[in-house]
């Protein structure tokens, strides 16, 4: 995990948390994407929410946990 990340994280880890992702593409995933989703997934009382016209995905492992816009897209990876 970045260290960017880090501190607010454990401050509130095992806590209800919500990792909101608003119009973040594919170009640089590592940023954001991937360490929400490895956040999510590692806290079951997290939720992953992604509102992001025609790129709203998340991974089959955290689909329970996951929000998106996905009136818009089918898209799952």
């Amino acid at each position: 995990m970045k260290i960017l990340y880090r501190v607010p994280v454990t401050r509130h880890e095992g806590l209800r948390v919500v990792y909101l992702e608003l119009g973040v593409g594919s170009n640089t995933p590592g940023i954001m994407k991937y360490p929400f989703w490895q956040m999510t997934a590692e806290n079951p009382k997290a939720a992953y929410v992604c509102i992001n016209y025609g790129e709203a995905v998340c991974p089959k492992e955290i689909e329970k946990q996951a929000i998106s816009d996905c009136a818009f897209t089918s898209l799952r990876v």
